[in-house]
């Protein structure tokens, strides 16, 4: 299940996949645990990612989909705070290029 949804752009996805490979043993928290995390991600980004992976490797196709279901949700939160910051700090720096041409006019003049 976890291969199909690995590429070459979930490096983290490919190295959950190859340990597991490794050592199919090995409880799934400590494999999470290990991964090496993209640094652009947050605690919090990191902490639904872990426990989505892992409520995928629960028995019940019930309790996986409830997880996605959480994941999704958290995500559609992550990105509407990412769009509100985006916008905020567009607004900033457009009001900074103004400043600073103002300035800068006013220097030369």
């Amino acid at each position: 299940m976890l291969r199909a949804g690995a590429d070459n752009h979930l490096p983290a996805l490919e190295a959950l996949i190859r340990r597991m490979e490794e050592a199919p043993a090995q409880p799934i928290d400590e494999l999470l645990n290990d991964l090496s995390w993209d640094p652009l991600l947050t605690d919090s980004e990191k902490d639904v990612l872990r426990q989505c992976l892992k409520a995928l490797f629960s028995p019940s196709p019930i309790q996986q989909s409830q997880a996605l279901a959480r994941a999704q949700a958290q995500w559609q939160d992550f990105l509407k705070s990412a769009k509100a910051a985006r916008e905020k700090n567009g607004r900033l720096y457009v009001s900074l290029g103004w400043l600073g041409s103002a300035a800068l006019f006013i220097f030369l003049c």
